[in-house]
């Protein structure tokens, strides 16, 4: 039955959403939805068994970081997943390495669309966060010690030779590698 496409007819929505086999899934109790939701076609009857029903979509959980997840079962054992990987896969087929990371391509966590989700490098998804202002460069990275126009001012005060990095690093509490990669580095990209 894997890698066959089933349409059904939601009762609720009445819409349709086309289901399509997980790679990944441990058996055959598990689809991806084309509207970015997990179905399952079992519910736990207590003591290990199973009745089959209707397909349903599954709740799973959100991460911290926002992201959807959710428990297949199989044999008594659980394995949790991200909804974005598992519907990737599905729809788009498995990644080329296991490097390849799923791609938000409208910068939204909760949109798991096959037509929103695409494989990529870290460096593509990375570059999808900054053009989608959620990156963690400059003041918004968590360990960040200086503002963004700080570090322009700190940029330009050794620029002008007005005090040295050394110096600079011992009045704002950093180490001398922390003012050089400020001075040197600019989103990731060498100043020359």
């Amino acid at each position: 039955m894997k890698g066959l496409w089933y349409t059904i007819v939601m009762n609720k929505t009445q819409n349709d959403v086309a289901l399509s086999a997980i790679p990944e899934s441990p058996n055959q109790d598990y689809m991806a939805g084309s509207d970015g939701r997990v179905y399952s076609r079992t519910r736990y009857k207590g003591f290990g068994r199973k009745e089959y029903v209707d397909w349903y979509p599954l709740t799973g959980h959100v991460t911290q970081k926002g992201y959807h997840t959710i428990s297949m079962c199989h044999k008594g054992k659980k394995v949790t997943k991200h909804v974005h990987r598992l519907i990737c896969s599905a729809f788009h087929g498995r990644p080329t390495n296991t490097s390849m990371q799923v791609r938000h391509l409208d910068g939204n966590p909760n949109n798991n669309k096959p037509e929103n989700l695409k494989w990529g490098t870290q460096e593509e998804n990375w570059q999808d966060r900054r053009a989608h202002g959620r990156g963690t460069e400059g003041e918004k990275h968590p360990m960040a010690k200086l503002t963004n126009a700080d570090a322009a001012h700190l940029r330009w005060a050794i620029q002008k030779g007005l005090c040295s990095q050394r110096h600079a690093a011992r009045i704002l509490g950093m180490s001398q590698g922390g003012v050089y990669h400020v001075v040197h580095l600019r989103l990731g990209k060498t100043s020359g």
